[in-house]
């Protein structure tokens, strides 16, 4: 069984990454793509604004079917603003207690309407995953957390 390892640099583009490899200034890239593959032509999704565009990433889903429209937006069914950007004033105006609640827990848990390659990888049972430092990393093993404010659940399904 082959093992995957999947990188998302934000903004990276192959117009920037290519002529550094030529060039040599990328030798751990280039040993990454000696070992594996290179995709060297890729289409976005719309809008490419980074929540949206790595979750389609993590789910395979496009972001009317993910739920995740972009960096921010007015979520009808929860009559609120939803926000995953990056703004200080934003953030200080909202609480960082809050932000930090919508941003860590009800983005993957309450927001994310689909289920996550990580979830699928879990059913497979033969397989492990990991997630470091990603802004998608949902899987089926539940933890507990304690966030602010207590928020209500959308049930997410499989099926």
């Amino acid at each position: 069984m082959k093992k995957v390892i999947l990188v998302i640099i934000d903004a990276l583009a192959s117009r920037v990454v290519q002529p550094a490899l030529r060039k040599g200034l990328l030798p751990h890239f280039q040993q990454l793509i000696e070992h594996g593959v290179l995709s060297e032509e890729c289409t976005s999704i719309f809008p490419s604004i980074t929540p949206a565009a790595t979750c389609t990433l993590a789910t395979g889903a496009y972001p009317f079917e993910h739920g995740i429209s972009g960096a921010y937006w007015y979520d009808r069914d929860w009559d609120e603003i939803a926000y995953f950007g990056s703004d200080l004033q934003a953030i200080m105006n909202e609480g960082m207690g809050r932000y930090i609640n919508d941003f860590q827990i009800k983005l993957n848990r309450d927001r994310l309407l689909v289920p996550t390659i990580f979830e699928y990888i879990e059913q497979h049972g033969s397989l492990t995953d990991a997630v470091v430092n990603f802004m998608w990393y949902r899987g089926t093993v539940a933890h507990e957390t304690r966030g602010y404010p207590k928020t209500k659940k959308r049930v997410n399904s499989l099926a």
